[in-house]
């Protein structure tokens, strides 16, 4: 069984290196020999989509600008990115083609010295993917993206295999972990909340959590609840007695996390819309609810009148207006979380001395 793995694996590699040398002939030979800025416009391809400048780029932007979400977001995935990009290149140990120059690279160090996968074409697809929407500029993007792409193997940079699964590696990282129903999160926010999710852990929440599921009859939803009520009154006891620095805002509702399917909400104008569900497109949001709703919340002072209620956030998502104009990304009003509205019972008057 080893031996056959070995042999179908020394197949396919040789099956790619054939395919790779045709396409770095053909370029040369076809193309090359009629477009005299051939290898330059490859090398400008090359350093256009270069780690260096992208994170120097990100870095700037966000120091001049430090509360632009949107840098915070592409700099977190450019990060991620390199990251699975260098794990799996040290993993893999592919050399690059024998067939081509390699010193004459910029800045390569470390596993980037390894061909699979290829972190331009990976880099590459997550800029497209990131700023992908129907403008014109996202067009000009992703064409951008095919010609990186091209130029990896007619450079020499990368056998076809390694720019296929670079693109792969990056859709699948897309999808996994940054949904665009959840672009209220940012991008670490929202694999901190995946990642937790997987151990049982609340991510708002200090308490272990353990998975529940919950039938509704509008969408899949997961929820979660607390292990015992002891450990939750324990808690309230704790930070009353000054024991941890727990905030009370963790402890007064009680919730149940979940996906949620939005079909009609309304836009940041107060406008009516409907969120685009397709079969090919559909829409979830990432939301808190009430377990108590309209309950009394816990550990609040008897002064105060409480009760848990909740409340929308605005979410980025795919929908349509009812004056028939085409659909368009933005964001609208979306199920988020829960809290406490408090109202003191009474209001202390002070007296005041009159002259």
């Amino acid at each position: 069984m080893v031996k056959i793995k070995k042999n179908l694996l020394d197949y396919v590699k040789t099956v790619d290196h054939n395919i790779s040398l045709s396409i770095y002939r053909f370029g040369g030979k076809h193309i090359g020999a009629h477009w005299p800025s051939y290898q330059l416009t490859l090398r400008a391809l090359e350093y256009s989509c270069h780690g260096i400048p992208w994170f120097a780029v990100a870095i700037i932007s966000l120091y001049v600008v430090p509360n632009n979400k949107s840098v915070a977001q592409l700099l977190a995935g450019l990060l991620l990115d390199v990251i699975c990009v260098a794990i799996m290149k040290a993993t893999t140990r592919r050399r690059r083609p024998a067939y081509a120059r390699q010193d004459d690279q910029l800045a390569v160090m470390g596993p980037d010295k390894h061909s699979l996968p290829s972190g331009h074409c990976s880099r590459a697809t997550y800029v497209a993917l990131f700023c992908g929407n129907h403008s014109l500029l996202s067009l000009l993007i992703w064409m951008w993206c095919l010609c990186v792409c091209a130029s990896r193997l007619l450079l020499g940079r990368h056998h076809l295999l390694d720019a296929v699964i670079g693109v792969f590696l990056e859709c699948l990282i897309i999808v996994h972990y940054l949904p665009h129903n959840v672009a209220e999160a940012s991008i670490l926010q929202h694999i901190l909340h995946y990642i937790r999710g997987i151990f049982g852990l609340d991510p708002n929440h200090r308490l272990i959590m353990t998975p529940i599921t919950v039938n509704t009859s509008t969408s899949k939803q997961k929820g979660y609840s607390e292990t015992a009520d002891e450990q939750q009154q324990q808690n309230i006891r704790k930070r009353n007695s000054g024991e941890n620095e727990q905030f009370p805002s963790e402890e007064i509702c009680k919730t149940t996390r979940q996906w949620e399917q939005v079909n009609t909400t309304h836009d940041l104008y107060d406008n009516k819309v409907e969120v685009v569900q397709e079969e090919e497109l559909q829409q979830f949001v990432f939301s808190y609810r009430c377990t108590n709703l309209k309950g009394q919340c816990l550990g609040i002072s008897p002064l105060y009148h409480s009760e848990c209620t909740e409340r929308n956030g605005w979410m980025y998502m795919y929908y349509k207006q009812a004056n028939n104009k085409p659909p368009q990304w933005g964001y609208v009003s979306a199920p988020h979380h829960c809290a406490c509205k408090l109202q003191p019972k009474f209001i202390p008057t002070v007296a005041t001395e009159e002259n």
